[in-house]
């Protein structure tokens, strides 16, 4: 007897899923093969089957509206008593997960183009319409035998919930784990478009480099990696690499604020689209005969595919968010108050304790982060890294003391009560601050500063561009001036060259060529530090090179933490005596290099060889996910450290003397540090960035007050540097978009 399922005869099963089986079947009438996808209603407790019936019937409607030529045609919907399917169109061809296992695991950009491009039709539509697909994957994209790619299970990963769980529930991840965006994390329900745009971001990094942008072993480690940590930068993750212009774009698709993403998909296509076409167009000058000094001929236009059909869609419906201060004031109000404990938070409260083992589908993880996941109300289970870094001979000359310049000051009686700091100004585009001067362009996202006798160094991670002024800190707003942009580039000597008749290269611009950072370019800077030569050493959060620029900006040299893995670094500081710390979130310690030379010295982390009680059960916590670095005038050393949300200080010697914070956002509480800082009276600084404040400590880890109200309102600070000569506190207020200038109250700070 043939099966069948409703008129249709079923053929033989295709495939299964979470969400049941899909049939290859025909309709006896039209003899048109079709492909049906049956839903079990069995494995719905009893008092969820009616209220999932009706949202199934409300999605089938819904999705059978999507009449578009890049998404499964839906030809039939039955609902039937219990029997509840539907019947969509037969894909002839493959997905895109079968179609890079054939390749190998990747493909070349230009022809990724052709599949980004009616994938973003699809999505343009259907979020034209209000829809969110919610699980954009290389599953789900078909790619038929003709070039055409349709998208499919629109709605299912909507509404398919299983015994336990209420449909697409607040505060339940649905879709596939390594292409969720960190909001679907938190909230499956209050998604919108931007989310789509954030997996459509992860499956071209996959496509184009063979790898997962977001990977860990474990769905806790996995999950803190896409709220917090960044990706290793498309550029260096290509093998052969893709240009720059392409890595932006896609790291810009999987940024970890919705806001911060494109506002359309199509605006990311747009931009990915155009960033090969100006690769095409350097490819074709370069081929061009050594005398044509003229592009004229070439129709450049020609070569950039005009608006879509649908490209305007999306953009102009009201699904698209309005552009304008008072929506984004209304999502940084949201986030003020909604990121208490946001990263924390989601690993402790949607983490299980103990997840049952997964099926291992690479040797590097101990989970499938390519299969359906629901991360329900749990404990967090994340494991402690250990790292014991054995103390290798120092140089001579690092080992001296402080100078007596570095004596302690004795704090004046009335700084020991809370008062807070002043507001002095702000740095930014806006009239009512101070504009930015000469050439500085307005800050798109101030990251990272640092500053050092009358310099101030500031790193626009939206711009990947590094800007130093110089100022005179007893009139700041009169004296602020623009000096350089960091330039990727070495500085023009007139040394011996290699060339014919003294043209051509200089031997040290030889000496460079092979730059893994080609001359210090960033993609995501991680921190910044002057030296006591006045260069400027830069880390990435996205690398584990450490780049070198002189005193007017030009790249010198850049050398590697040989001791990390694939992160990134996200913080540096020098001591008194010229050694170099940086933090290193891959192995959870501090790396101390000698700058000159890079090399390695040592590592410091509470469990250390260098701490007695590294084996005593009731140790210090060691660290999780170090950031931002300080070291005060005993060359102590102060570590930020954002997963175990705690700050601990180590002597010169690398041994833990305390440990202070706990997550939350009562007084003293601390949600995401992200950097610290210190001034000449010892108090410890702390930007709490999803509290949304500066925490301010006495030198023993005491608090003694929280700044952040009013006209300093600040958005989720990142770094903070101090100037201790002028009493100066400059705080890059990432979420504002500006850097505040404060002022430390008293009556000696300036002399």
């Amino acid at each position: 007897m043939v099966e069948s399922c409703g008129n249709y005869e079923l053929l033989g099963e295709i495939g299964r899923g979470g969400m049941g089986i899909v049939y290859r079947a025909i309709h006896p009438a039209s003899n048109k093969i079709v492909a049906i996808k049956k839903l079990f209603l069995d494995q719905i407790s009893p008092e969820k089957k009616e209220e999932f019936k009706d949202r199934f019937v409300r999605e089938a409607h819904t999705i059978a509206r999507l009449k578009h030529p890049n998404i499964v045609e839906v030809l039939d919907v039955s609902l039937n008593k219990d029997d509840y399917f539907y019947v969509m169109e037969f894909l002839d061809g493959d997905s895109l997960r079968k179609d890079l296992l054939r390749r190998g695991g990747k493909m070349p950009v230009e022809n990724f183009l052709p599949i980004l491009k009616q994938v973003g039709e699809a999505l343009s539509f259907a979020h034209s319409m209000s829809i969110v697909h919610r699980d954009v994957k290389p599953d789900n994209i078909f790619i038929l035998r003709n070039g055409t790619v349709k998208l499919t299970d629109f709605g299912i990963a909507r509404t398919a919930d299983y015994e336990n769980a209420n449909l697409t529930k607040t505060g339940i991840m649905m879709g596939t784990l390594a292409y969720v965006s960190p909001e679907q994390l938190q909230d499956a329900k209050g998604v919108d478009h931007r989310a789509d745009i954030f997996s459509l971001g992860v499956v071209a990094y996959e496509a184009l480099s063979g790898n997962l942008p977001f990977t860990a072993d474990g769905i806790a480690a996995t999950i803190v990696k896409i709220i917090s940590q960044e990706e290793v930068p498309l550029h260096i993750a290509c093998n052969p690499p893709v240009s720059i212009g392409i890595s932006n774009a896609v790291s810009r698709a999987m940024r970890k604020r919705s806001r911060e993403r494109y506002m359309t998909v199509q605006e990311f296509v747009k931009a990915f689209e155009n960033c090969l076409a100006e690769e095409e167009k350097r490819d074709l000058a370069e081929l061009a005969p050594p005398r044509e000094t003229s592009s004229a001929g070439t129709d450049f236009k020609a070569m950039i595919p005009g608006k879509t059909q649908f490209g305007a869609t999306s953009i102009d419906n009201v699904v698209t968010p309005t552009d304008t201060e008072a929506q984004l004031a209304r999502e940084a109000e949201k986030s003020s108050t909604n990121n208490q404990g946001q990263e924390a938070t989601v690993i402790e409260a949607l983490v299980k304790t103990e997840a049952a083992p997964v099926e291992e589908s690479s040797p590097k993880t101990n989970v499938d982060l390519k299969t359906e996941v629901e991360i329900s109300p749990g404990k967090n289970s994340l494991e402690d890294s250990l790292l014991s870094g054995k103390t290798q001979a120092e140089f001579g000359q690092y080992k001296q003391s402080p100078p007596a310049m570095f004596a302690a000051v004795p704090v004046p009686s009335r700084l020991r009560e809370a008062e807070s700091l002043i507001y002095l100004t702000s740095l930014n585009n806006q009239n009512a601050y101070i504009a930015l001067p000469g050439k500085a362009k307005p800050f798109i996202e101030p990251a990272v500063l640092t500053c050092q006798s009358g310099r101030l160094a500031i790193a626009d991670a939206g711009a990947r561009t590094i800007n130093v002024f110089s100022y005179d800190g007893n009139n700041f707003e009169g004296t602020l001036r623009w000096l350089f942009e960091i330039q990727h580039r070495t500085a023009p000597r007139p040394e011996k060259t290699s060339g014919f008749f003294g043209f051509g290269k200089t031997e040290r611009e030889e000496s460079v060529d092979n730059t893994r950072t080609k001359f210090g370019k960033l993609t995501r800077p991680g921190g910044l530090a002057f030296d006591s030569k006045g260069r400027l050493y830069v880390c990435d959060a996205s690398d584990q090179y450490i780049r070198i620029f002189d005193s007017k900006g030009f790249f010198l040299s850049e050398f590697k933490n040989i001791q990390a893995g694939d992160s990134g670094i996200a913080g540096i500081a020098f001591d008194t005596t010229g050694l170099l710390y940086v933090s290193d979130s891959s192995n959870a310690c501090i790396q101390i290099f000698q700058p000159e030379t890079g090399v390695w010295l040592r590592s410091v982390s509470p469990r250390s060889d260098l701490n007695p009680r590294r084996n005593d059960p009731k140790a210090p916590p060691d660290l999780r996910l170090p950031a931002g670095l300080a070291v005060d005038r005993l060359n102590q050393i102060y570590l930020a450290d954002y997963g175990a949300s705690k700050i601990f200080t180590f002597n010169k010697q690398g041994q833990l003397i305390k440990h202070f914070g706990q997550k939350g956002s009562g007084e003293g509480d601390l949600n995401i540090p992200r950097a610290v800082a210190v001034d000449k009276f010892d108090r410890i600084y702390v930007c709490d960035s999803f509290n949304n404040r500066l925490a301010v400590f006495d030198g023993s880890g005491g608090f003694i007050y929280n700044y952040g109200s009013g006209i300093e309102t600040l958005t989720t600070p990142s770094d903070i540097a101090i100037d201790n000569q002028f009493g100066l506190v400059f705080v890059a207020d990432r979420g504002g978009k500006r850097v505040q200038v404060l002022q430390i109250p008293s009556d000696n700070m300036r002399f």
